[in-house]
């Protein structure tokens, strides 16, 4: 038995020299470090996965099933995906926790003036598209109101028939482009209030990640790419 250090190495090569130990104590050691490198990157990956599960979620609750675009047109949305969106109409938009949610305009086709406002902010059919604001919200209803041009409000936990002519109501769907993100759709219930096409105001709204999601994500990145290295080497 020889001795190499802390390591007891057995002579297994009995016609080799003994100088070819220390060689095979380097590729012992290489290969200790090979794993401990990758069990990191392993658990940097998992620490992404874990990023993205955290997520407190929008939730589209209740309502009736329906689509939105094409027919009939949304002048917004038939844009935006070119085919029908599944949602629901009379539903209520919650957050299955405290979050930050941004709000982004994503378009109308109306003549009034008609203002979504959420927690003391507002997006309105005069902003450009591409505008948004950022909310804190806590779980439960996501306490938006949205008041028309001329036919009056309706609140979100309150919205209205859209087969009932002259009022507003909304519709909400999940975003297909955009996963996780609900799209809002308002028909302000004007001059023409039994087209049922809710595209008065068109509003993307999404989760904001967290600081140390982002980092558990950067994180998650740099692990994954040293285990694709370690992999090609």
């Amino acid at each position: 038995m020889k001795f190499i250090g802390k390591i007891s190495w057995p002579v297994l090569c009995f016609n080799q020299r003994e100088e070819k130990l220390p060689r095979l104590q380097q590729l012992f050691m290489k290969g200790i470090y090979t794993m401990k490198r990758t069990l990191l990157a392993a658990t940097l990956a998992l620490g992404f996965v874990g990023a993205g599960s955290a997520s407190a979620g929008l939730i589209i609750n209740g309502g009736t099933a329906g689509n939105v675009g094409v027919t009939p047109s949304n002048d917004v949305l038939d844009t935006y995906t070119g085919s029908p969106i599944a949602g629901a109409f009379q539903a209520e938009l919650q957050a299955s926790a405290a979050t930050k949610l941004k709000i982004e305009f994503l378009g109308k086709e109306a003549g009034w003036l008609n203002t979504f406002t959420l927690g003391g902010q507002s997006l309105s059919t005069a902003s450009t598209v591409g505008d948004s604001i950022y909310v804190d919200v806590v779980a439960g209803t996501v306490l938006f109101n949205i008041l028309t041009g001329g036919a009056g409000s309706v609140a979100n936990g309150a919205n209205n028939d859209p087969a009932t002519a002259g009022i507003p109501d909304f519709w909400l769907g999940y975003d297909p482009l955009n996963s996780g993100s609900v799209i809002l759709a308002l028909d302000d219930g004007g001059a023409n209030p039994d087209d049922d096409n809710h595209d008065d105001l068109v509003l993307r709204i999404s989760e904001v990640p967290e600081p140390s999601s982002l980092a558990l994500i950067g994180l998650g990145l740099v692990g994954a790419g040293v285990a694709a290295r370690r992999r090609k080497a």
